[in-house]
């Protein structure tokens, strides 16, 4: 995995967890309307961006390692 998309990966994985904590905290403060849907949506984009970016960090870490 190259760089650019170790960065690219990350940055997914990172938009996807402030979105995963803006949408909570947008429902509680009434802004948008609380729904069992937004919740999972907001769990799944939690989860999907921790696992995205451990596999972005494990695959840039094993990168050098694979070179020699």
């Amino acid at each position: 995995m190259s760089t650019g998309r170790y960065r690219f990966l990350m940055g997914l994985a990172a938009a996807m967890m402030m979105a995963a904590v803006i949408l909570p905290f947008l429902m509680v403060i009434r802004v948008i309307a609380p729904s069992v849907r937004l919740s999972f949506l907001s769990y799944g984009l939690s989860v999907g961006g921790m696992g995205l970016g451990l596999y972005a960090v494990f695959h840039h870490l094993a990168l050098p390692r694979r070179k020699d």
